[in-house]
């Protein structure tokens, strides 16, 4: 059975969604170096090298190991705290065979292991690469950040422009659509809440349609943004 990571804070309503979906869910540890919206979040907390093999942030490590029993666990480098852009180790965007990421800030961990791997390394101003970036397939991504619009056209990355502005994040004007969505498969696309919610709904939809994805809605709600939907 494959794992999902997800905010310890998830709805009910999303959890249940994902378990009868065929998920086991692994809820995150709440993280207190950083600040409380993303305390919880996944994308902050872990990044998925490769199908086996994860790093995580040093204080939560030990947590991971004993959760992820049928994967390799790594420990990080970077210890996180509450202050921008020393938040943002782990919020690297793997798309295909390229990862995007503020790399004077990213771990060295992932760094080392894109090198390793000739995975090409997409430097970009957004820290929050992940949050920001929704992967719909090896080559095609949705966003609403410029600079990650241009660096993804650039690499000949399919990118669709979106506005995040109806997307909730505790704290903030909004949040955003990486954060709040997860490819558990090729084929499926998980959104935190209804897609319906979400001001490009259709351009979503069809873009998703282009490349075999399905986007699903995991409650009836308003989109709201847990820091990524991981499947490990």
């Amino acid at each position: 059975m494959k794992n999902i990571v997800i905010d310890y804070r998830a709805s009910a309503d999303t959890v249940d969604a994902l378990c009868k979906m065929g998920f086991n869910i692994i809820k995150t540890p709440r993280l207190n170096t950083v600040y409380t919206t993303i305390c919880g979040h996944s994308d902050i907390m872990i990044h998925k090298l490769n199908e086996n093999l994860v790093v995580t942030e040093p204080s939560v490590y030990e947590y991971f190991k004993e959760k992820l029993t049928d994967n390799t666990v790594i420990k990080g480098r970077s210890r996180l705290n509450n202050k921008y852009p020393f938040d943002i180790a782990y919020n690297a965007a793997r798309v295909g065979e390229k990862i995007f990421c503020n790399e004077k800030f990213t771990d060295s961990v992932i760094i080392n292991y894109a090198n390793k791997n000739n995975i090409n390394i997409i430097n970009t101003k957004q820290g929050y690469s992940k949050c920001s970036i929704c992967v719909v397939s090896d080559n095609a991504i949705i966003t609403s950040d410029k600079n990650i619009m241009v660096a993804a056209e650039k690499n000949k990355i399919d990118v669709l422009a979106v506005d995040d502005n109806r997307i909730k994040l505790e704290g903030f004007e909004h949040g955003f659509i990486g954060g709040s969505t997860g490819l558990i498969d090729k084929n499926t696309l998980v959104f935190n809440g209804d897609i319906n919610f979400h001001s490009d709904a259709n351009r979503i939809i069809d873009f998703c349609n282009l490349y075999g994805v399905k986007p699903i809605s995991l409650n009836n709600g308003p989109i709201v943004d847990i820091g990524s939907i991981i499947a490990i």
